[in-house]
């Protein structure tokens, strides 16, 4: 059964990252002036798997490096609901990262890894994306990858495709699940590299000393990516001098 004292941590979350509202016509101030009943509310969505159900809509931002991106804004209760099994699996998930993934974790960002990455005193970094990352995750191998971990239960994966309902595949960006999931998905990934490497979501960062090093990185990643059903993205692979990588 469903904590109440988890249930409102995650509505003190979505509170302050609330965002852009959804399409369900409740806001932040309707829950707050009828706070027992929507707790109630969540629960019983929570409990008897009928949440994901709702209108999302989408809109488009330009993130952290400058590429453009679908957004899906939800309603209210699917955020909700969202951040509760946030909270619930998170702990499992950050026990499984490597301390080289800095991407969507608290007190981590894209500066302490340009610094780590840096301190490898290399000649060059090598820069690797992901080719439409978020698109391209399977889900299916996903839950395949999450079953594994004994403290994720068959009752919780199935909350957690319901909360993507309304894509076939892929992990949706707006979804609260989708950045700690996505990191999770790449975990054997980031286990092949324990040297010299840093990763912030779909972006991988190599300290390599010569372009020898960096093809041998990318016949080692292709092929382990195509058994994740993603690819690299050839044209954004970048290779800087290491004093001007900031």
């Amino acid at each position: 059964m469903l904590n109440n004292m988890l249930v409102k941590k995650a509505f003190r979350i979505i509170r302050r990252n609330y965002g852009c509202p959804g399409l369900d016509g409740v806001s932040i101030k309707d829950i707050k002036q009828n706070y027992n009943y929507y707790i109630n509310k969540i629960i019983d969505l929570y409990n008897s798997y009928t949440f994901g159900r709702y209108p999302v809509k989408t809109t488009t931002i330009t993130d952290y490096n400058n590429k453009p991106r679908d957004i899906f804004i939800y309603c209210l209760y699917d955020r909700w609901i969202q951040q509760i099994l946030k909270l619930q699996i998170e702990e499992i998930i950050e026990n499984d990262l490597k301390e080289y993934v800095f991407g969507y974790r608290r007190k981590l960002n894209i500066g302490m890894l340009r610094k780590y990455t840096k301190s490898f005193n290399s000649k060059y970094i090598l820069n690797i994306d992901i080719l439409g990352f978020y698109n391209h995750i399977n889900r299916d191998h996903l839950n395949k990858v999450l079953i594994k971990n004994t403290s994720i239960s068959k009752e919780f994966l199935t909350r957690i495709d319901l909360s993507f309902s309304h894509l076939s595949n892929g992990l949706p960006q707006g979804n609260v699940l989708s950045p700690i999931l996505s990191n999770y998905y790449l975990a054997g990934i980031d286990s092949m590299f324990n040297s010299k490497y840093a990763r912030f979501s779909d972006d991988m960062f190599f300290a390599i000393n010569d372009l020898e090093e960096q093809n041998d990185i990318i016949n080692k990643l292709v092929p382990e990516l195509g058994k994740l059903s993603l690819s690299i993205n050839f044209e954004k692979v970048r290779l800087f001098e290491t004093n001007s990588f900031k």
